[in-house]
């Protein structure tokens, strides 16, 4: 697998800080902190790379071009690794990935108290290994890494929307999944690097939605309607929301929210897979609140429905194939309380899906 790494210098080796040099306090401190938060290593023993290329043409864009680094005209070397001449038994960490970026929102990272903050990172660290998103086995880092490869710039767009966008904008990669690697001897050889300059293109989408459907010709324009199941009462909820155009943040809860309607597929007729097709919104449109759609619909918390109440124009960008996940267990299935209610039992929403991109008929991201 190929990883990237970028600066404005030119590397034959990436190093980590403690091979570039670190004074004797500086270690120390960094060693306390690591202890404190629970980690092996402490973090001038690591070095960071991007599992993607960097979206050279539009990262500048889609920081409107306020961000110090990734700015339009910087030019960078872009220096390319091959995990194999990485020492297997290094530890690694795949950080800001929206598993982790769900745990960790629970949090009230306005607490300035270190003693505090410490702790978050302390349970973070133990979701992060319990997930496989840290570990000894670069061998395993590939394995998880392989769900994030060409999805970079759609975590980047994703980045912009959520409501504490302000607060990664002058980061590197805030809530884009990226990898730390703490190489084994300090030192990783650089396999071939390239000068890139940063463009100024626009992404083809800001507001990264998606809606699927069996067809593949849906009108330009969308009309808000009741959709086919929202009056029949599911167990004994029923979604009483006025008629609306649904979308979601990624294809898993897209899925999840169409799942009632089209579980025959794979649990009566066991089709090996379903191929749909993706849409995404262009332009504006006016909302239903977020509160009200979490206060009606069940499962909409997991779903991370958004609904369009007015006339909505779409783009379709994508075939995929949504692959049947066979016997349904609780491994492979989604649960949920009803409306997020902790005293009330778990539901079942959906199974667990893997997906592929078949056909590309427009430049932008499917996560």
């Amino acid at each position: 697998m190929k990883i990237y790494h970028y600066s404005t210098e030119r590397f034959p080796f990436i190093k980590t800080r403690r091979e570039q040099g670190v004074s004797e306090s500086d270690l120390e401190e960094a060693v306390h902190k690591a202890k404190k938060m629970g980690l092996p290593l402490p973090y001038v023993d690591h070095v960071s790379f991007f599992i993607d290329p960097i979206p050279k043409e539009t990262i500048a864009a889609i920081f409107s071009n306020k961000h110090p680094f990734w700015k339009a005209g910087q030019t960078l070397y872009e220096h390319v690794i091959d995990t194999k001449d990485i020492n297997e038994k290094s530890f690694y960490r795949i950080v800001e990935t929206p598993e982790i970026d769900k745990y960790t929102d629970q949090f009230d990272w306005t607490v300035k108290d270190l003693s505090v903050r410490s702790k978050y990172f302390v349970e973070m660290n133990k979701e992060m290994l319990r997930l496989g998103y840290s570990g000894y086995s670069i061998n395993k880092m590939v394995k998880m890494c392989q769900r994030f490869i060409g999805k970079t710039e759609g975590y980047y767009i994703k980045a912009r929307q959520r409501p504490d966008a302000a607060d990664s904008e002058q980061l590197y990669a805030g809530n884009v999944p990226h990898l730390m690697i703490y190489p084994m001897g300090g030192v990783i050889p650089v396999e071939s690097k390239e000068l890139i300059k940063l463009g100024s293109a626009k992404p083809i989408v800001t507001d990264l939605l998606y809606h699927l459907s069996f067809n593949d010709k849906l009108p330009t324009t969308l009309y808000p309607r009741q959709p086919m199941d929202s009056t029949v009462v599911k167990g004994k909820f029923v979604e009483e929301l006025p008629p609306r155009i649904s979308f979601s943040p990624t294809i898993q809860q897209c899925f999840s929210a169409l799942y009632p309607n089209i579980s025959k597929y794979f649990e009566e007729e066991n089709y090996p897979h379903m191929d749909m097709y993706v849409y995404v919104p262009v332009g504006k449109s006016d909302r239903i609140s977020n509160k009200e759609v979490n206060d009606k619909v069940w499962d909409a918390h997991i779903t991370g429905e958004v609904c369009f109440k007015t006339p909505t124009k779409v783009m379709r960008v994508a075939k995929i194939r949504i692959f049947n996940p066979g016997n349904l267990t609780s491994k492979n299935c989604i649960y949920a309380q009803p409306f997020n209610n902790p005293m009330a039992k778990c539901r079942f929403v959906a199974p667990i899906i893997t997906f592929a991109v078949i056909d590309e008929y427009l430049k932008v991201p499917v996560l």
